[in-house]
């Protein structure tokens, strides 16, 4: 799945990502990256993080980031968005995949 959000001001707008699905092994695997929004579209390169330990044992010095390729977003209405991807890590394949949003602030459109 995927969790987005847009942060920022009108015209310095950041697409913040996360998916969250699995290699070819059936491994969960988690996809973070952000990049600037400009006109519904967003080039956002995402790395998959690893190596460190859940609290109390976290030390932010284990995290890993390996770049896993890059995410071209496009918001093509107020639901839905179309991402087409690039895989740089081996063992993926590029593609392209459409989302329709499943959820919303209370009270809150489309803004």
């Amino acid at each position: 799945g995927f969790v987005t959000e847009v942060v920022g001001s009108p015209g310095a707008e950041v697409l913040l990502i996360s998916w969250y699905s699995y290699d070819n092994s059936g491994n969960q695997i988690w996809l973070l990256g952000q990049g600037s929004l400009i006109d519904n579209k967003a080039t956002v390169q995402v790395g998959v993080f690893n190596g460190a330990d859940f609290p109390p044992n976290f030390n932010s010095g284990d995290v890993f980031n390996q770049i896993w390729g890059t995410l071209e977003v496009e918001f093509t209405d107020p639901n839905t968005m179309l991402i087409d991807w690039e895989a740089e890590l081996p063992g993926f394949t590029n593609g392209q995949i459409e989302v329709n949003r499943f959820t919303q602030i209370k009270g809150k459109g489309c803004l």
